[in-house]
């Protein structure tokens, strides 16, 4: 299937319950070329408390790159479970852009804003003991 753009979000790479198989066999079927991946890329909070980082993880990693790479228009906006990258937007890492918010423009020329949920959730961007509370007490995602 051949679309413009893809929107990718809360992919959870590092968690236990990442369904990473899955989104390598979808990505394996769509050309597009754009691809947004929105927040949650990583789950950094699931591999602090246990790491996991099984290949097919890695593989995801690797068919991001290698899209960038063949000249799809990757861009990488984190969320609040790798927080930890917004410290790299603006910046371009191996073909891929790292950025905060984006503004997206349709093909009939709306225009969307790009960015993760978590921009909206006080308790999640405010209360550091809440948010540590929550990813503990998730089931097992560390969503």
């Amino acid at each position: 299937m051949k679309c413009r753009s893809l929107f990718v979000s809360d992919v959870h790479l590092g968690s236990r319950g990442c369904r990473a198989l899955e989104l390598l066999e979808f990505l394996a079927t769509v050309d597009a070329r754009q691809l947004f991946v929105i927040g949650d890329l990583i789950d950094c909070w699931a591999l602090r408390r246990a790491p996991y980082w099984p290949g097919p993880h890695q593989h995801v990693l690797k068919a991001l790159f290698d899209r960038a790479r063949r000249g799809t228009r990757v861009v990488y906006v984190p969320g609040n479970h790798d927080d930890l990258l917004r410290g790299f937007c603006g910046l371009s890492v191996c073909g891929i852009e790292i950025r905060r918010r984006l503004v997206h423009k349709t093909a009939d020329g709306r225009r969307m804003p790009v960015l993760h949920g978590d921009e909206f959730d006080g308790e999640v961007r405010f209360n550091r003991f809440r948010r540590a509370f929550g990813a503990r007490s998730d089931s097992g995602t560390g969503r």
